[in-house]
């Protein structure tokens, strides 16, 4: 059965991602520590991140206005075969943030 791709980026506080690792080195699955963290996904205030895909070769930039406060960012149509670039043109410091893409597969029906 062919398989539907989704691939999503999120951003999450840096002190999240930090104890999900920790979890995972005590034993937990690290993606199951941050299935409980991905409801926390939220983007710096507007006018301090550009997020570029694949700009190079007809990709996509997603300006500040565009993010959603809660939501994860869907990059899917946006991916290519073999490398792709991400580039985030930041305003002001993001060290308190972590930035994470995430394919993720379902049948298709």
């Amino acid at each position: 059965m062919p398989m539907i791709v989704t691939v999503d980026l999120y951003c999450l506080p840096t002190i999240l991602c930090n104890c999900a690792a920790l979890s995972s080195s005590s034993g937990k699955k690290l993606s199951a520590t941050l299935d409980t963290f991905r409801a926390q996904t939220t983007w710096p205030r507007d006018g301090t991140l550009f997020i570029d895909l694949n700009d190079d070769a007809g990709g996509k930039s997603w300006l500040p206005w565009e993010l959603k406060p809660c939501l994860p960012l869907d990059i899917t149509d946006y991916v290519r075969p073999g490398a792709n670039t991400v580039r985030f043109i930041q305003l002001e410091g993001m060290a308190h943030l972590t930035f994470i893409i995430e394919p993720e597969s379902a049948p298709k029906r």
